[in-house]
């Protein structure tokens, strides 16, 4: 029996029946719902740990970068074997997991835990978890699963007072659906507002990816240009990194000439 229905029993006892009757079966009642109350609130049940979280972004320094994707490692593991054993503490290390994938610039490989949230969701309602549900559908998009991810991102945008977050995954979105123009709307409306500061580094970035996949060189030279200027330097070294690792050349080229361009270090 769930949770609500035995609130619901306890209430009707309460409400009706005579006075021996609620005295004999009240107590048991009682203890049941206390006891599942208290295993909701260890698992997450109700959300209050989920809405709280934020997503910090894609870690900067490498060392930090590594540890999100040690961490990953271990959680995927975890995250295996509590699947596997139906523990209902799956779904809290599936967002877990997905977090850390998103740090450490992994969404690509979240295709399992992705999934599982999918899933988990027809039951815990979108939105209910609104971070993870605007990583996901990042994650989504990386997969080229661009269908499920403008839907999730709509159903996520139509809610009020989304956070940030949720439109920069539209951007992100919309940019792999080959949707040049409204992906760099989206990223030139979310930059200019004081909520999507913490963001102005991933967006920079964002537009840089999109441009120069789009072959607009010098465009996204000046992005990254700017985004060093601006005092992330090290951000745009470590995207250059990246793109040296994965084999994007063009991201690769723009984000050196950048660094030649802009302000040296001080």
């Amino acid at each position: 029996m769930s949770l609500a229905a035995l609130v619901a029993l306890v209430v009707g006892l309460g409400a009706t029946g005579d006075a021996p009757t609620r005295w004999i079966l009240l107590p048991p009642l009682v203890a049941a719902v206390t006891v599942l109350a208290i295993a909701a609130v260890a698992v997450d049940y109700f959300g209050v740990r989920r809405r709280r979280r934020g997503w910090r972004g894609i870690a900067v320094d490498p060392r930090a970068r590594e540890a999100a994707s040690v961490r990953s490692r271990a959680l995927d593991l975890r995250f295996g074997a509590l699947k596997k054993a139906g523990d209902p503490r799956t779904p809290a290390t599936a967002r877990a997991l997905l977090f850390a994938l998103a740090e450490s610039d992994r969404l690509a490989d979240a295709g399992a835990v992705v999934d599982f949230l999918s899933a988990d969701a027809t039951f815990t309602r979108v939105g209910n978890d609104v971070v993870a549900d605007a990583l996901r559908a990042m994650a989504l998009a990386e997969l080229g699963r661009t269908d499920e991810a403008r839907a999730l991102v709509g159903e996520l945008a139509a809610r009020r007072r989304s956070p940030a977050v949720v439109e920069y995954a539209g951007a992100h979105v919309a940019g792999h659906s080959g949707d040049l123009r409204g992906a760099l709307a989206r990223i030139d409306a979310l930059s200019s507002r004081r909520r999507a500061r913490h963001l102005r580094r991933e967006l920079a970035e964002l537009r840089a990816r999109l441009l120069s996949d789009a072959g607009r060189y010098d465009e996204a030279v000046a992005a990254l240009r700017a985004l060093a200027a601006g005092g992330h330097r090290p951000a745009v070294e470590q995207l250059l990194d990246r793109a040296r690792d994965r084999g994007h050349g063009a991201l690769a080229q723009a984000a050196l000439s950048a660094l030649n361009q802009a302000s040296p270090y001080r």
